[in-house]
């Protein structure tokens, strides 16, 4: 069969009987889920439609799965449930094509200075996280209201603005980004190709705090869960830097850590552990910048 074809056929929203809802609870047999809880959206990749389930199943894949997974015990998505399950679809469904997005507006190079000049808020925010006014003008930060903003380039181009809440005092509305903006990684332009050591931290600001103390670094934008691509890091000596979160956190963002370093084929490592990351470490330490050049 050809499912390259048949799985463009068919809008998953209309087989979850979705309508203009974007999350539904989700509807797959065989697994459990919270019935009250939405967990189901549909998103598009390269131009082809899928779903995935948030919840408890963690089901995910084209059309051609969604069939399989509503019609067939066991799904597998491989082999002859596959075959199955496409025969299923172009058998028995009106078929109604979805239409993928219009492609995103990209970031005026320019878009930046919307954002300038940073307020006295956003640069007492910076000054206290051991930057400096040099640095506020070099990485070209702003602001907007209670929000700082952190623009990211990879040459001239002007991949994203991620907007930092000033006011944040937990992570659920912390970080937002310009609509526009792409994933890319902060610093690009002076580690791409290098073979020197690139330490790669978990977020923009203390990239920046790095190089104040002379360390080549670079930040991904999409946050520390994000894939990082290896290709402009190949030549280098790679480091990755996790954070000393307490309690549970910890648990996980030490394992998005050494993700991030088998990903990337480097070593991980930590400040000590009565310093929280690396900005604390390399700010409160006066011996932690011999410390990390002894590693490298």
């Amino acid at each position: 069969m050809d499912f390259e074809n048949l799985r463009r056929l068919f809008d998953i929203k209309t087989l979850a009987g979705m309508g203009r809802s974007n999350w539904i609870v989700c509807p797959l047999p065989d697994h459990v889920h919270h019935n009250y809880t939405p967990s189901f959206s549909v998103y598009w990749l390269n131009n082809v439609q899928y779903f995935k389930c948030h919840g408890n199943c963690g089901a995910y894949g084209d059309a051609i799965d969604f069939i399989g997974f509503m019609k067939i015990p066991n799904y597998t998505k491989k082999g002859q449930d596959r075959t199955e399950a496409a025969g299923l679809l172009g058998g028995s469904v009106e078929v109604i094509p979805p239409t993928p997005p219009p492609p995103p507006k990209l970031l005026a190079n320019h878009t930046y200075k919307d954002f300038l000049p940073i307020s006295p808020r956003a640069r007492q925010y910076i000054l206290g996280r051991g930057l400096t006014d040099k640095q506020i003008e070099e990485y070209k930060l702003g602001s907007d209201e209670n929000w700082l903003a952190l623009p990211t380039f990879h040459g001239p181009n002007l991949i994203g603005i991620k907007l930092r809440n000033l006011d944040a005092s937990d992570k659920s509305d912390r970080y937002r980004n310009v609509k526009g903006s792409r994933a890319g990684l902060w610093g690009y332009d002076d580690v791409v190709n290098t073979d020197q050591t690139v330490y790669v931290c978990k977020g923009e600001i203390a990239a920046m705090v790095m190089r104040s103390f002379g360390f080549l670094s670079c930040a991904p934008t999409g946050g520390e869960g994000s894939k990082v691509n290896r290709e402009p890091l190949v030549f280098a000596n790679v480091i990755v830097i996790g954070d000393n979160d307490p309690g549970e956190i910890k648990k996980e963002t030490a394992k998005l850590a050494m993700k991030r370093a088998k990903e990337l084929k480097a070593r991980l490592i930590f400040p000590p552990p009565e310093f929280k990351d690396i900005d604390e470490w390399l700010l409160k330490d006066p011996g932690a910048v011999h410390k990390l050049r002894s590693i490298e």
